[in-house]
């Protein structure tokens, strides 16, 4: 038996039969397990990258919403600011028509009294040809004393020093007097090439001006063509009141104001339906890819449960608090609205302060004043903002329309240049007639010891030597007397010239676009300051008054400190001026003027030679008031909360450009979370054959976010610092970046982007469904600095 088992299990040991059968099956069995495992590991990774492409999907398209309804508001207030331009312009075409109206009626009125009368030309021809005649008479007697000098000069005294000085003053007197007769009267060239030439645009002298520029048959062409002018002047003006008629004929206010309060009512529905859209666009994309999804986002909509609410990233202008501030100025407390910044009763006022004339200056020219009243404001204070959000691309929408009626003022003050060239040529002037003026001094036509050229008061005062005869005296008192009754009527001869040349400038100076942009910009004024009282628009939601950065509070403080000390300067400077050199041309301290014989001349000379000494002087009065009282105006400018449309960074180094990443990931960033539904979870081939392993929990998350690329752009902020005055506004510049973001062409660019998920462990704490779907997803705790390590490196 033993046997027999054996010899059946040797044989069974030697048959091979069988064995590839074996060796099939486990290669099967492998097989079929690498074939599940690259299956299940692919099932996953498409279940998870659809899953991916849902979120990113999903929050892109939250996103756009996002921009969009940004987008919208800021169309909404331009379309405000639009309203504001047309009520603007409408108030402006009254004043400015009645302005322009009577002025050309009361040109017409005198043009034609002119014409009907014995006024005007004629007259002026008469008075110049009587000043000629003067200039002749004079200078016959002036050169009839000098020439009694002249022969008496040598013997003038017994020192040979004096009689070669009193010589020389004798000749360069004729020198002075020869050029003024010869050159500047008769139009002859001069005897120096360093001596001016004739007085004329045509290198004529005065004699040849009054016969060439006054021939006696002109003045009723002149005044017709006045009339014919001004004629057409007020057709244009007449179309100019056509054009605006419709418009004056409406009650435009009201109209502006219903059509703002309608376009402010469409933005508070477009805003209060951003939560509802959003939720539902969310909806339909779980429904699309069939997965369930959630919305979180790091500010206000997170709920305890269920997806955030999605909020608009913009406000009520109504609804930015005020701020109270304490006025060191005034010693007051006063209330700052955020939207009318630093007006009205909050306006930075600073009382006028007394500039002291230096002692010396007093005891120089006891005329003066002890002190100076310096003008220490601008107009509706400093830095004031009126409709601060909005204004800025309100100024921009006025100046565009303006434009529109400007181009019949343009037309006016148009057809009165080609006026003036017409009465030009009907006068036979060249294009620019201008006639120089009697120089005060004139270059010696020989050298001097030192081998220069002394230059020549026209004319000089003559000294008569010490030890002169009474017949010399008596002849140098005649010249002086008769040499400064000659330039005086040589000059006044210059004078009726350059009056009959500008005679009928009243009718050719442009003026109708001037009056129509001053007409503009009152009612500009107006109109802003109402629309920020009304407040009837969005800001955006990071508005707020806010006190300036402690970095950049010194550099504020010196450039607000320089602008108002240059800005005082620049408005009384020329007052002071013009008093502290009217008394040094009266008292002449330096006696420069003591070598004229003319006063009028005289006291040319001393305006040029005292100009740059008084400009000093009134520079120094100025400047020291200034200097004085803009640090105290600074500091309560500093000191002040003003309208900053985003939160100005916390530092200097780097200097931010846009918004900082608090502010976007607050009110323009959100979140969303995706994991599959029951039907779309990953279907693992031969699960209960491989132990039924557990089907993975998928998640996928996304961030996206709405920008504005013109955040960078020079034109809208990119540029503004925060350390600086602004410039550029209607108040001539304030203390923060001028907002734009809400109201300008460049703040409608708003975009969505996906972003770098920087927000997510904010978004976690603040929204639960977000951290449940993470948590059942086997991610659990919050740690920030953890979560950002994965999200961001």
């Amino acid at each position: 038996m033993a046997f027999r088992i054996i010899s059946i299990l040797h044989r069974l040991h030697r048959d091979r039969r069988g064995n590839i059968g074996v060796l099939m099956l486990l290669t099967v069995w492998c097989l079929v397990s690498l074939m599940a495992m690259v299956w299940n590991t692919g099932e996953v990774a498409t279940k998870r990258q659809n899953l991916q492409t849902a979120v990113d999907s999903a929050a892109q398209s939250e996103a756009t919403w996002l921009a969009r309804i940004t987008n919208l508001v800021t169309a909404q207030n331009m379309v405000i600011c639009q309203d504001g331009s047309m009520e603007a312009i409408w108030r402006a075409v009254p004043p400015a028509d009645q302005r322009v109206r009577a002025e050309l009626e009361n040109e017409l009125a005198e043009a034609q009294k002119l014409l009907s009368g014995d006024e005007g030309f004629q007259k002026l021809r008469d008075q110049m040809l009587k000043k000629l005649q003067a200039v002749d008479t004079e200078y016959a007697q002036v050169s009839g004393a000098l020439a009694n000098v002249q022969s008496q000069a040598g013997g003038a005294s017994s020192d040979p020093k004096i009689n070669q000085k009193f010589g020389n003053d004798v000749r360069q007197a004729g020198v002075a007097l020869n050029w003024t007769q010869n050159t500047y009267v008769n139009g002859q060239p001069p005897a120096s090439n360093r001596q001016p030439n004739p007085p004329g645009p045509r290198g004529e002298g005065l004699r040849q001006l009054v016969q060439n520029w006054s021939p006696p048959d002109t003045e009723v062409k002149l005044i017709q063509a006045v009339i014919a002018s001004l004629n057409q002047q007020l057709v244009v003006l007449g179309q100019f009141e056509a054009r605006s008629a419709p418009g004056e004929a409406q009650n435009v206010p009201a109209i502006a104001a219903a059509h703002e309060a309608e376009v402010f009512d469409n933005e508070r529905q477009m805003a209060d339906q951003l939560s509802a859209t959003a939720l539902h666009q969310m909806k339909q994309h779980a429904d699309f890819y069939n997965v369930q999804l959630t919305l979180a986002v790091c500010g206000n909509g997170a709920q305890s449960n269920g997806p955030a609410q999605l909020q608009p990233p913009f406000a009520l202008a109504a609804d930015i608090p005020s701020v109270s501030h304490y006025d060191s100025l005034s010693g007051q407390t006063i209330t700052i609205d955020p939207i009318n910044v630093h007006a009205d009763e909050a306006k930075i006022w600073s009382p006028n302060v007394q500039a002291a004339v230096p002692h010396w200056l007093l005891q120089m020219f006891p005329g003066l004043p002890a002190a100076y009243t310096i003008n220490c404001n601008i107009a509706d204070g400093w830095g004031h903002l009126y409709a601060a959000p909005i204004h800025r691309y309100f100024n921009e929408r006025v100046g565009k329309d303006e434009q529109g009626l400007q181009i019949y003022m343009q037309q006016i003050d148009d057809l009165r240049r080609q006026l003036a060239e017409l009465l030009n040529q009907l006068r036979g002037l060249p294009p620019k007639a201008n006639i120089a003026s009697l120089p005060m001094t004139i270059s010696d036509s020989q050298t001097n010891v030192t081998g220069g050229y002394d230059l020549i008061p026209v004319l000089p005062r003559l000294t008569s030597p010490a030890g002169a005869t009474d017949e010399l005296r008596a002849a140098v008192d005649i010249y002086n007397k008769h040499g400064g009754t000659y330039t005086g009527a040589v000059r006044s001869l210059q004078a009726a010239l350059v009056g009959w040349v500008h005679y009928y400038d009243r009718f050719t100076r442009p003026f109708a676009v001037s009056a129509w942009h001053g007409a503009v910009n009152r009612a500009r004024a107006l109109v802003l300051k109402n629309l920020g009282i009304s407040k009837q628009f969005m800001v955006l939601a990071t508005y707020q008054l806010r006190s300036i950065p402690e970095w950049a509070q010194a550099g504020a403080s010196v450039s607000a400190e320089s602008a108002i000390r240059d800005r005082i300067v620049t408005d009384n400077i020329g007052p002071v001026s013009r008093a502290i050199l009217s008394a040094m041309v009266g008292s002449d301290p330096r006696g420069a003027g003591g070598g004229y014989l003319d006063p009028t001349g005289k006291d040319q000379y001393l305006g040029a030679f005292y100009s740059q000494w008084a400009s000093a002087v009134a520079y120094q009065i100025v400047n020291t008031a200034a200097a004085r009282v803009s640090p105290l105006i600074a500091a309560e400018w500093v000191s002040r909360p003003w309208p900053y449309e985003i939160t100005p960074p916390d530092q200097q180094v780097p200097p931010a450009v846009g918004m900082i990443t608090a502010d976007r990931q607050r009110f323009f960033t959100l979140l969303m979370a995706a994991r599959p539904q029951q039907t779309t979870q990953p279907k693992l081939f031969m699960s209960k054959l491989m132990g039924n392993p557990q089907t993975p929990q998928l998640l996928a998350h996304g961030q996206a976010e709405a920008f504005n690329w013109m955040e960078f752009h020079r034109a809208y902020g990119g540029g503004e610092r925060f350390d600086q005055v602004t410039w550029g506004t209607e108040a001539g510049f304030v203390g923060c970046p001028v907002p734009w973001r809400l109201s300008t062409e460049g703040g409608w660019n708003w975009h969505p982007r996906l972003a770098t998920a920087d927000a997510l462990s904010a978004a976690l704490q603040n929204n639960p469904e977000l951290s449940d779907f993470f948590q059942q997803a086997g991610i659990i705790g919050n740690d920030a600095d953890s979560v950002d390590k994965l999200t961001l490196h």
